[in-house]
């Protein structure tokens, strides 16, 4: 071979080295997560959001980046003697960078955004939904030390999903608000009644 050849040659081996042995580390640097599955009962609809991977390098003098590696399971549900009223305890739980956040804010959206025959059988709520605040109602809040955050509501014997259509999750700082992330959302049903 030439020596371009050659140098092109030892360019293209490094390249493929490196590249094996960053695919094969397995190590992951997302902090707070666990390798083992969470137990518990599945979400409340078919739509669970779990936005994987680490969660990107923070700015010190900027709003938080959206929590990562999301989950909100069911984890108890009672039904009251009268039968006719059911407590449902969900836990929700996420990965965020330590020091990065002071406060984790969960809300509920009260109405299906994406409601439309074009979304059916879809979530009502996605990432990059627009969510006005008259449609989010707070559920709970977590020191920015916390990763989970457990919480409850009462079923009134009604048909349907519940008080919310969503739940959605911020991370704060002095600088501003994260992304939210989409821990659940129901389906759209277009034309149904509930």
């Amino acid at each position: 071979m030439p020596t371009g050849g050659w140098w092109r040659f030892a360019v293209v081996v490094s390249t493929v080295v490196v590249l094996s042995a960053c695919a094969g580390s397995g190590a992951t640097s997302s902090p707070g997560v666990s390798a083992s599955p969470s137990s518990g009962s599945p979400s409340p609809s078919p739509v669970a959001s779990t936005t994987g991977g680490a969660p990107p390098t923070p700015d010190p003098l900027a709003a938080p980046p959206e929590p990562t590696n999301t989950r909100f399971v069911l984890v108890k549900e009672t039904t009251a003697k009268d039968g006719y009223t059911t407590t449902e305890h969900y836990r929700a739980s996420w990965s965020e960078w330590p020091g990065v956040a002071t406060t984790f804010v969960l809300y509920g959206v009260t109405d299906c955004l994406r409601s439309s025959q074009a979304n059916d059988n879809m979530p009502c709520v996605v990432a990059g939904t627009p969510l006005p605040a008259s449609k989010l109602k707070l559920i709970g809040s977590a020191a920015g030390t916390k990763r989970t955050l457990d919480v409850s509501w009462v079923l009134n014997s009604e048909a349907g999903p519940g008080p919310y259509q969503a739940v959605v999750l911020f991370a704060r700082n002095s600088h501003g608000s994260s992304t939210p992330a989409v821990l659940w959302s129901a389906l759209v049903c277009f034309g149904c009644v509930i």
